[in-house]
């Protein structure tokens, strides 16, 4: 019985036309020393630093056009690039609306600490853990979520929340019609946050 439900499940998928495609790709980090992310289709990024000398990217995307959506990287001159695309001759919805109806792409990366990161981003949510020399940050429509954050950051968003967790830094906060939520904290790095609309709260982690 449970063997025909699952049958059943499958064949469901295929006929609405489910899918789901995972990839992983791995990067010796030991001539790299900057990632610059651009992501026009994924809705969540997750960058977390470790003690490893290697980048891992692990992307997972489902819906309609689940295995039409893939991502590609390029290193250049130390820099590694990241960037998700649509695979030619695919009839792609390419609107706010029905984006994560159509596609689901999620990127986890792991990386060595003390990296430059740059990360545009026009619908995505972004997630940062671990040590960093320099984050720049530009989101379009997600949150951004900093914890525990040890480094220098300029972020900005435009109507999602900015959520820090960090010490030992000197932080500016503005928020046009949002609210402003900080604990006192002064230290050798510098972090910007800004967003139009959203609240930026900052706590201090020990």
């Amino acid at each position: 019985m449970k063997g025909l439900f699952l049958f059943f499940i499958i064949l469901l998928q295929s006929f609405l036309g489910y899918t789901q495609n995972t990839l992983q790709k791995d990067f010796s980090a030991s001539s790299i020393t900057h990632l610059e992310i651009a992501l026009q289709h994924a809705y969540f990024i997750e960058i977390s630093t470790t003690q490893t000398k290697k980048i891992t990217i692990s992307s997972n995307s489902d819906g309609e056009f689940g295995n039409q959506i893939s991502v590609k990287t390029k290193i250049t001159n130390h820099i590694l690039s990241i960037e998700d695309f649509i695979l030619p001759f695919t009839n792609f919805y390419d609107d706010k609306l029905n984006a994560h109806k159509v596609t689901a792409l999620k990127l986890k990366i792991t990386i060595p600490e003390n990296l430059h990161i740059t990360l545009n981003a026009t619908y995505a949510s972004a997630k940062f853990s671990g040590t960093f020399d320099t984050l720049f940050v530009q989101l379009s429509s997600g949150n951004c979520i900093l914890n525990p954050f040890i480094g220098n950051a300029i972020i900005y968003t435009m109507d999602g929340f900015i959520d820090l967790h960090t010490s030992n830094a000197t932080i500016e906060s503005k928020t046009t019609t949002g609210f402003i939520q900080n604990i006192p904290i002064s230290g050798a790095h510098n972090i910007i946050l800004k967003t139009v609309t959203g609240n930026i709260n900052v706590s201090k982690i020990k």
